[in-house]
């Protein structure tokens, strides 16, 4: 038998393998008749074969993170290199609420306990939301008032456990899956009669722990459950035998309550006297609804992030660096850039600029923030600032021609329907939903063409917009950054247009656009629309534009409204190249919502117009109109 036809994995070929092999000895004669003996052993014979071939292969497989499959395998890959997989994470809200006290009250603190706050009902299922810590308000002027505490979807779980050293390889194993580790709470007191707790933190970085510090690590077991493991006294504080360990940990729906706003309050308050209040009548302000709430790390993730978690070696130095440790350190992180302010024009030394895209959400709070950046600081060298920016969207604009045989079809409308859904799915893909993101314009003209069997051929222009946030009745100047070159045809104007907005010097509604004074820089002009409906120049250098690298810089404006109700003046281009990038920190979005669907029959190809004299043509780079509606 030839070594190609052993290794096949394919069970008839390992037999006709079999065969071709007693084809050459005279000794067996039946192996070709399915109902005899020699052949139901050759059945077998392949049969074990490929068992261990399939068997072979999938050990091989497993033994390395970048094959492996089965998810426990790939966590010990992981664990192997220090890396630990993010676990489900809980929705967050965030609210406030009071207490008044009568006159006569002698309180002079209140604390919610740990546990359940509040539930809200979403069709018909309650979802309880818990803090995992007690939190303690005074009460001043007879107002208890708990401002914007944050609130962690799930039901607390307890466990506790008694050391037994006598056993050589005790476990304590946490029961539940769906558990948020940032919720896990441990505390050691030295046996069962004892009051005294020992706090204990969870850390991910053994280094520099002294053998007397309470630390804990976790450990990922089968069935998505978890392992707390000590310290031994060498590393870590060592668990002396008949210790008690009790652990708390919220276990959470994961990404099922993003976005819940309404609450009940249902939690439980005592004061410094320990007198219980009443929770009824206490109404729950909702600074901020439910985020973050997102599903254990996936395998694919996990493949991505621990070989880049391993080359960071617990540092940031390069912005690969930043954008392997950043989700590490905040989990409700979908994508991060980095990128050294050196690259910048002009440059900035010393400075690194972070972006990231959270969750559910489009910007990141203050709070959040303020956290990243202390927690980066502790791997960033000493000098160096990092700058964490709100992310900046380049929305990208789609108007599409499709082109359909009415004879394969009864109706335009479901085609048109069919194309949303496709276009819906598109922007949801891994090449736009990151950071570095790549609109591949041959793959989505592709994929209209295969949306239906009608389709005949479309043809899709794409434009670009940038959304401008005006600081009103004040002075700035503004910079808008595309990232891609943009078309423009020398002395040709009306490239760039906007929604409409008023400044201090004019009564009437103004509008952005350019003038191409060569084919890669421009400048920039304020004009209205007279009554004849043609445009009229007001401000004929009011900033300058560069095509190239699609930057646009307005001189300073004192803008006084938009037209527009969210206060943002939407500024559109059309690009050179249908092809488009998510340069540095600008964070893909194709918007569905104002991308339009024109569907144009297609006669040539029904057979009604062989001759192509109805024929209707769709020109690219459609300039229209003069400002953007």
């Amino acid at each position: 038998m030839s070594a190609t036809q052993y290794l096949s994995l394919d069970f008839d070929q390992i037999k006709d393998s079999i065969k071709s092999h007693l084809r050459a000895n005279s000794n067996f004669t039946d192996y070709d008749f399915e109902g005899s003996n020699l052949s139901i052993l050759i059945d077998i014979l392949a049969y074990n074969t490929f068992i261990n071939s399939y068997n072979t292969n999938m050990v091989a497989n497993e033994a390395f993170l970048e094959t492996a499959s089965l998810r426990e395998n790939v966590i010990t890959h992981a664990e192997n290199i220090g890396y630990v997989p993010r676990s489900s994470r809980a929705s967050r809200a965030k609210i406030s609420f009071s207490i008044v006290f009568p006159n006569d009250t002698t309180a002079s603190f209140l604390t919610l306990k740990k546990g359940p706050v509040a539930v809200s009902n979403i069709v018909n299922s309650n979802y309880v939301f818990s803090v995992v810590d007690d939190i303690t308000a005074p009460v001043k002027n007879l107002v208890a008032a708990f401002n914007e505490i944050e609130i962690i979807e799930g039901s607390v779980v307890e466990q506790s456990f008694t050391v037994d050293t006598s056993l050589s390889n005790q476990k304590f194993q946490l029961n539940n899956p769906k558990i948020d580790t940032t919720t896990i709470r441990v505390k050691v007191k030295e046996s069962a009669t004892s009051q005294i707790y020992t706090d204990f933190r969870l850390v991910e970085n053994i280094i520099g722990e002294s053998s007397s510090e309470p630390i804990f690590i976790i450990k990922e077991s089968k069935d998505e459950t978890y392992e707390l493991i000590f310290g031994d006294g060498f590393i870590g504080k060592k668990l002396e035998n008949g210790n008690v360990i009790e652990v708390s940990y919220i276990v959470c729906n994961e990404d099922e309550t993003n976005g819940f706003q309404n609450f009940i309050f249902n939690g439980r308050l005592v004061d410094s006297n320990l007198s219980f209040i009443s929770p009824a009548g206490i109404n729950i302000t909702v600074n901020q609804s439910s985020i973050g709430g997102s599903k254990l790390e996936s395998i694919k993730s996990i493949k991505n992030y621990a070989s880049r978690y391993l080359a960071t070696q617990n540092r940031a130095v390069t912005t690969a660096d930043y954008e392997t440790l950043i989700p590490k350190l905040f989990s409700k992180a979908e994508s991060a850039v980095a990128y050294g302010g050196e690259t910048l024009t002009p440059p900035q030394y010393g400075k690194v600029f972070v972006s990231i895209k959270p969750d559910n959400s489009s910007f990141l709070s203050l709070f959040d923030k303020t956290f990243i950046k202390n927690e980066l600081k502790k791997y960033s060298p000493v000098g160096i600032d990092v700058i964490i920016e709100d992310l900046k969207y380049l929305h990208i604009e789609l108007d599409v021609n499709a082109y359909f045989a009415t004879n394969l079809t009864s109706s335009a409308s479901d085609i048109k329907s069919k194309i949303f859904t496709m276009m819906s799915a598109f922007a949801d893909s891994e090449d736009l939903t990151r950071f570095g993101g790549r609109f591949k314009y041959s793959n989505f003209v592709s994929a209209v063409d295969d949306t239906d069997v009608a389709i005949t051929s479309n043809v899709t222009n794409v434009i670009l917009r940038r959304d401008l946030i005006p600081e009103i009745n004040s002075f700035f100047s503004y910079e808008l950054c595309y990232g891609n070159t943009l078309f423009a045809p020398l002395n040709s104007s009306y490239n760039i247009k906007s929604t409409g907005f008023t400044i201090d010097k004019y009564t009437d509604i103004v509008y952005l656009t350019d003038f191409a004074t060569s084919s890669t820089t421009g400048r920039l002009l304020l004009f209205r629309i007279d009554q004849n409906g043609a445009p009229e120049v007001l401000e004929s250098n009011v900033g300058t534009i560069n095509y190239t690298t699609g930057e646009l810089f307005i001189d300073s404006l004192n803008i006084t409204s938009t037209t527009l109700s969210n206060g943002v003046i939407e500024v559109e281009c059309l690009p050179q190249s249908y092809d488009l990038i998510g340069l540095r920190d600008l964070f893909l979005n194709l918007s569905v919502s104002k991308s339009t669907v024109t569907m144009i029959k297609d006669d040539i190809s029904s057979g009604s117009d062989t001759s192509g004299v109805n024929f209707i043509s769709t020109p690219q780079y459609n300039k229209s109109g003069f400002f953007r509606t």
